[in-house]
């Protein structure tokens, strides 16, 4: 099955789950034993790892990570190293979630209730030319969703966070090294994108779509 993956393979999984990932990248190991998988639990620690030059074939990345949202960290590799595969692994269905994902540039969206050889074969269907992996039971929910007008950028979502962390215009702007009237024109947009006309049904709709 795996004949189209390297003979050596190194991944970098982005979890703060310890006892998921662990039991992930062992068993990973275990079904293909050329395997090295490396955790990393927050998206610090994995972007310290990439900057310090280290290589992955496929990185996965959890959307609930403690210092930053997983879209984020997402915008980040793939602007900075723009061949990355990288993938969604999530718990998170919400269809808002999964297509924000791919027009992000995910590679594939994973729920954490797939087998480790189902993961294989997704990263398999990639490397064989496959622009974008899910499983059948994610396909069938965004198919029967309406197109969805939520669409949120890396810099929003960031943004988001740290509206929900409950930081002012002034701080947040500081935090992001931005300006304040950026960070009012983002806030803007997204009050449109998500229907919302103020900051607590802002966060209510985020919280509602799965965004943060």
């Amino acid at each position: 099955m795996n004949s189209s993956l390297t003979s050596s393979e190194h991944w970098l999984l982005v979890d703060d789950h310890a006892m998921f990932a662990d039991a992930l990248s062992l068993t990973l190991q275990h079904h293909m034993p050329t395997l090295q998988v490396d955790v990393a639990n927050t998206a610090h620690n994995a972007l310290a790892t990439l900057r310090a030059g280290r290589h992955y074939q496929c990185i996965f990345i959890d959307l609930d990570l403690p210092d930053s949202p997983g879209l984020t960290l997402l915008d980040q590799i793939l602007k900075r190293w723009p061949q990355s595969i990288v993938l969604i692994c999530s718990a998170n269905r919400q269809p808002a979630v999964v297509t924000n994902a791919q027009q992000m540039g995910a590679r594939g969206y994973i729920s954490k209730d797939q087998s480790p050889l189902d993961i294989l074969s997704f990263v398999q269907r990639i490397r064989q030319g496959q622009r974008w992996v899910t499983s059948d039971s994610i396909t069938r929910e965004l198919a029967e969703q309406p197109e969805s007008p939520f669409h949120l950028t890396a810099r929003q979502l960031g943004i988001l966070q740290q509206m929900h962390r409950g930081l002012n215009t002034s701080e947040i702007a500081a935090e992001l090294n931005l300006s304040p009237n950026t960070i009012k024109t983002h806030t803007r947009l997204m009050y449109g994108k998500l229907n919302a006309s103020n900051r607590t049904e802002c966060l209510n709709r985020a919280l509602s779509l799965g965004l943060l």
